[in-house]
């Protein structure tokens, strides 16, 4: 049976980092497995496809992006800072809610060279009963580290 990946990231943007790493991180995973088949979720679906050689979707597609995962063995979330807010309060709920999508499908859930933070105001950092729903699905470590960037934010004092 065809194992399946899903990849999330800031993919189809054409930013020069992100493209090399989803680029290094398909040429390990063909490596690894020359029969997987993977699934890029992107701002440019054709551009990703078309560079890479992968299927790819749409960000803005959910009813895409919820099959993808029905059928996948696995989300790849990563690589960046993409569990952040600065740069956009939209962008930190978008990749949890891919993340919290493929958890409640209880599909493995993998954060692949992914930095986290900083993470300003609103749910994430008000309190920890929605970290607690939400990386319930997530393996120990992922769930500590996430949980310890979120708990020094919100806690370390400014002199």
């Amino acid at each position: 049976m065809e194992r399946r990946i899903v990849v999330s990231g800031y993919y189809g943007s054409k930013n020069a980092g992100d493209e090399a790493m989803l680029a290094a991180m398909l040429e390990v995973l063909g490596d690894l497995d020359p029969k997987l088949h993977i699934t890029v979720i992107s701002a440019s679906p054709a551009d990703t496809s078309e560079r890479h050689g992968v299927e790819s979707i749409s960000w803005l597609g959910f009813p895409s992006i919820i099959k993808a995962l029905w059928h996948a063995d696995l989300l790849i979330s990563g690589g960046g800072s993409l569990l952040q807010n600065v740069t956009s309060r939209r962008s930190l709920y978008y990749y949890l809610a891919i993340i919290f999508l493929a958890v409640v499908m209880r599909k493995k859930v993998m954060l692949y060279a992914q930095g986290i933070g900083p993470i300003i105001g609103g749910a994430v950092s008000a309190g920890f009963g929605f970290e607690a729903m939400f990386f319930s699905g997530l393996p120990i470590l992922a769930i500590g580290v996430i949980v310890y960037v979120i708990w020094w934010r919100g806690n370390r004092t400014t002199k």
